[in-house]
């Protein structure tokens, strides 16, 4: 508690006061000792003012305040009596009682009362932290400023025409959506920087933000040649696009169909894992001029398809583009990278017939050591673009400048953290989903980021079967999974549904997608509003792709983060990278669960009318969530799904990189709460977060089967032998 006064060191105190106030409740003390001192001041300055009036001098008991040195006499100053009732009016009236600070049981009393009323939520909570009204009032107040605040740097090119481009590209570019257009007004700030260079044939690494335009950055270029060339479907393949993952393959693909309908004799294609190989053959074979492909299946055909291999080695291949680089060289899809490119390498310089060089473009938004290796191995003479400082340079100075690089993201991206026990995470994410379907009247899109395909398949499952508030005994489909439709989408899923679960989700006018980090690249999904970050990630750079899903060509967008108070240290290691967060309270986010439809009825139970009080609210949520895992009604088992995704969360959390491998270390888990956070009211057994200890029970159970094989062995040659001498005599 803060008063507008200058303390008096000499008024302080004594020690045997000290501890007496860590006794009892210092916070009571300490507001009664400065009570008592402005009043005290008050006073002597008021008796003051009347011996001036009456002519009277000072006298020294009256110049300084009782127990202070003369020269502190003019730093205090006199407060107003309203000030003092304000601050009194603060404090909970237990702080405020008059009984003796001397007497035992007093102090007993005291304690008890101090402690009854105040719930861990709010002993936890930061007195700093924003509330959910304060974020929605600033979201308001960005839905309502210009787009024009929220464009980027402008620069040379303010438009299509000026970059060089043919007049085609320029009307597919400029026309609007219903006369068959994209509707692109001015190019972006990364596309005036790129497509310039890359026009005049220079190996180029692309660094922008998620959302800027990096994929027309490198397409327009590409459509653009191929056009003046005037190249025929029977040539073969002149220009290869990689990317880690099938959706971001087929949006790449989708963005070149748009706007290559100009030259319908220019043909695009993409071949990915998941897709039926007879099919991409039959089409290779036919003919494709921009291929696009995940690095797995592209050397599946490079080994196994002939039409592929021969229209290579013709020599006609003059653009090769690594899109999300920095993926492409995880330990992943390194040696397939690896493979590729000693292939490729034969087309970096001019063939027999006089055919360009093969042109190379490095895209990501964000450099790491490996993408820079890998610049230093395939690109010849390359210009670095880095859109947010505005600058085309040589590499070796972006080489010399990647040590201490920080993160890039949209100025009009608004992130925040809360900081939640491990136990009430599930409730806090119910809380908040719930909360924004309500504010928006379900046109919310939510975006939630897990660590793994097990908590996807268990999240989604169990939030599908939420009521809340809770039913009074007739069904009521607005209270049906918290108000809102769920999507799912993993890396396991089958390539169909995964296309549809995208497309579903990006029709429908709001909802939530629960996913793994194959939906942190590249994919464009129109207006999503949050994006949940229920799990960290475990590498540092994908906390960029993740919130890049939101914020897109410059549209708003919001980011949480859920950390546990062991975790804090990773704000502070994301202000390292120049990422901000604002912390919201938790205790806001739980005032979602009280009824919004005044006070409960009459004849309802108590746990109905306690759903008024957002920590009861919390507290019943939990026990309604425990109750549908332990439930065994249904199609799905929610609890066998529960131990499979606390099982592998405890995996995923020990897989976290050398970064913050010390903030986020399996050890520091309660594995109980971890248990919680799945709806389990018991940890399940036999799970040890020791990854030595388990590599141990792992060897042991290999080396007991081996010796089991073994005795079968010698008891069977056994039986054969008998066997044997049996026959023989």
């Amino acid at each position: 508690m803060q008063l507008n006064i200058v303390d008096d060191p000499n008024e302080a105190p004594s020690n045997n006061t000290k501890r007496k106030l860590g006794i009892t409740n210092s916070k009571r003390k300490s507001i009664e000792w400065r009570k008592n001192k402005i009043m005290k001041t008050n006073n002597i300055r008021a008796n003051e003012r009347k011996k001036a009036d009456a002519g009277i001098p000072p006298s020294k008991s009256d110049a300084v305040t009782p127990g202070a040195p003369k020269s502190s006499a003019s730093t205090v100053d006199p407060v107003e009596p309203k000030q003092i009732q304000s601050t009194i009016d603060t404090v909970a009236p237990t702080e405020l009682t008059n009984k003796p600070i001397n007497s035992k049981s007093s102090i007993v009393d005291d304690k008890k009362k101090s402690t009854a009323k105040k719930s861990p939520l709010a002993r936890s909570i930061n007195p700093n932290a924003l509330t959910m009204e304060t974020v929605d009032l600033s979201m308001e107040k960005a839905d309502n400023m210009k787009a024009t605040e929220y464009e980027e740097p402008s620069s040379d090119h303010k438009s299509f025409a000026d970059l060089g481009i043919s007049t085609s590209l320029v009307k597919v570019l400029t026309d609007k959506v219903s006369a068959g257009g994209m509707g692109f007004m001015i190019p972006t700030l990364v596309q005036s920087l790129c497509i310039p260079h890359l026009l005049l044939g220079r190996d180029l690494m692309m660094k922008s933000h998620t959302g800027s335009g990096k994929t027309l950055s490198f397409a327009i270029p590409i459509l653009h040649n191929l056009h003046q060339s005037r190249v025929s479907r029977s040539d073969g393949v002149y220009a290869i696009i990689m990317s880690p993952t099938r959706e971001l393959c087929f949006q790449i693909t989708q963005v070149l169909e748009e706007i290559s309908k100009p030259f319908h004799w220019i043909i695009v294609g993409s071949i990915v894992g998941g897709e039926k190989r007879k099919s991409e053959k039959a089409r290779l074979r036919k003919g494709i001029n921009i291929l696009v492909a995940t690095p797995g299946r592209l050397i599946d055909h490079l080994d196994k398809t002939k039409t592929l291999k021969e229209s290579l080695q013709r020599g006609k291949l003059r653009w090769l583009v690594l899109d999300e680089a920095d993926r492409l060289t995880d330990s992943g899809f390194s040696k397939q990278i690896d493979s590729v490119l000693t292939i490729l390498e034969r087309n970096r310089e001019a063939t027999e017939d006089g055919s360009p060089p093969m042109q190379t473009v490095l895209v990501s938004a964000t450099f790491n050591e490996s993408v820079m290796m890998l610049g230093q191995r395939i690109l010849f003479d390359p210009i670095t673009v880095q859109a947010e400082q505005s600058t085309d340079e040589p590499f070796e100075k972006a080489l010399a400048e990647q040590e201490g690089e920080s993160m890039n993201l949209p100025k009009q991206l608004v992130q925040h953290f809360v900081m939640v026990g491990r136990k009430e995470r599930l409730t806090a994410l119910c809380s908040f989903i719930l909360r924004q379907v309500k504010r928006s009247s379900n046109t919310c899109r939510i975006m939630v980021f897990v660590s793994c395909r097990a908590v996807v398949e268990f999240l989604s499952s169990l939030l599908t079967q939420v009521e809340w508030p809770p039913s009074t005994g007739h069904s009521d489909s607005k209270n049906l999974a918290l108000g809102t439709r769920f999507w799912k989408l993993h890396g396991s899923m089958d390539q169909l549904d995964r296309k549809r679960t995208i497309g579903d989700y990006s029709k429908a006018k709001g909802g939530v997608l629960i996913c793994t980090d194959v939906a942190a690249r590249g994919l464009d999904l129109p207006f999503v509003d949050w994006i949940i970050q229920y799990d960290p990630p475990s590498e540092l750079s994908e906390y960029v792709h993740r919130v890049g899903r939101t914020a897109r060509s410059g549209r708003k967008g919001s980011a949480l983060l859920f950390l546990t108070p062991e975790e804090q240290e990773y704000v502070a290691l994301l202000k390292d990278k120049q990422v901000s967060l604002s912390e919201i309270s938790l205790q806001s986010i739980f005032a979602a669960l009280t009824r919004q439809d005044g006070q409960a009825a009459k004849g309802t139970s108590i746990k109905q009318r306690s759903v008024a009080d957002p920590d009861a609210a919390a507290a019943l949520l939990q026990i309604k969530l425990e109750d549908l895992v332990d439930s065994t009604e249904g199609k799905v088992n929610l609890q066998v799904m529960a131990q499979e995704a606390h099982l592998a969360f405890i995996r995923a959390y020990a897989v976290h990189s050398k970064e913050t491998k010390s903030i986020f270390h399996p050890k520091k888990l309660h594995l109980g709460h971890v248990a919680r956070s799945f709806g389990l009211r018991e940890q399940p057994t036999g799970i040890n977060v020791n990854s030595k200890t388990r590599r141990d029970e792992k060897q042991k159970g290999k080396d007991f089967h081996k010796k089991k094989s073994d005795f079968e062995k010698q008891v069977k040659k056994a039986k054969s032998d008998q066997f044997s001498e049996f026959a023989a005599s």
